[in-house]
């Protein structure tokens, strides 16, 4: 009798606790610890951006305007308290709640659309999509962030602006690049980091062509020395491992100091900001 009524007691108890817990709210999901994160937006004149965050050890991040006679793409370093920045607003405006929008408005010829994929560190990803369709809050979204991404770029044009010096690896081999100051190396260093093969040309250079065209000032250097790194044309990057004179036109980029001898073969180079 008296394990009947203890268990009877067991049970009224654990009947009671599971009801409460039934009774909680459920914990709603914030938009927290970033991993990987796509926005983009076009307008109805087919003009729109989109902004990229990938994040591992650090953050980087990547802008790339499209629709206009200068489209371009612009990889960017992304400083922590500027991605809890980025976390803040979609929290603040609940972009949670877009998850599954994914609406497209048939009615409509023509009007603004995005998508937005967030993937989180603890698991949890928010994806959503409209076509002629928006969300609430999507403007103060898309104009919040907009100012958030013109900042980034600011903060990275000024830091660029100070650079002399980059890291380049060529066959696992550390040199230091001393770079000129002019707008080619500007929009190259937007490019970084990289990593390519460079074929031979000719037993005295390596070189490769860059997926962007670079703004150039050529000249006729007459005496190329060993170490120079120059642009060709308007997207061939070439670094000369022996010295001679030439009659060609380039843009000068930089300098690698004491480089080593390098043989006829190609050689996978790394060049990091």
């Amino acid at each position: 009798m008296r394990t009947k009524y203890i268990v009877l007691v067991l049970s009224t108890i654990l009947f009671v606790i599971l009801g409460v817990l039934l009774l909680l709210p459920g914990k709603k999901i914030k938009i927290e610890g970033i991993k990987e994160m796509t926005y983009d937006y076009v307008n109805e004149n087919n003009i729109g951006v989109e902004y990229f965050i990938k994040c591992d050890d650090s953050c980087t991040a990547k802008i790339t305007k499209y629709g206009v006679s200068d489209s371009n793409e612009i990889k960017l370093k992304l400083k922590e308290d500027t991605l809890l920045e980025i976390e803040d607003l979609l929290n603040k405006y609940d972009v949670v709640s877009w998850h599954n929008y994914d609406k497209i408005d048939e009615k409509e010829e023509k009007g603004e659309s995005f998508n937005i994929e967030i993937y989180m560190k603890n698991g949890h990803n928010v994806s959503s999509y409209g076509v002629f369709s928006l969300p609430n809050n999507f403007y103060n979204v898309k104009n919040e962030l907009d100012n958030i991404f013109l900042n980034i770029e600011s903060e990275n044009t000024t830091e660029i602006n100070k650079v002399n010096k980059i890291d380049i690896i060529i066959n696992n081999k550390n040199y230091e690049l001393n770079l000129e100051d002019n707008n080619t190396t500007k929009e190259l260093l937007k490019l970084l980091p990289l990593k390519m093969k460079m074929d031979d040309l000719n037993n005295n250079e390596k070189y490769v062509y860059l997926d962007k065209s670079l703004p150039t000032d050529r000249y006729n250097p007459k005496n190329i020395k060993k170490g120079d790194v120059m642009l060709f044309g308007n997207n061939c990057l070439v670094i000369f491992y022996k010295s001679f004179k030439t009659n060609y036109t380039y843009t000068k980029i930089g300098h690698i100091d004491n480089l080593d001898d390098i043989d006829g073969n190609s050689v996978v180079v790394q060049i990091n900001r």
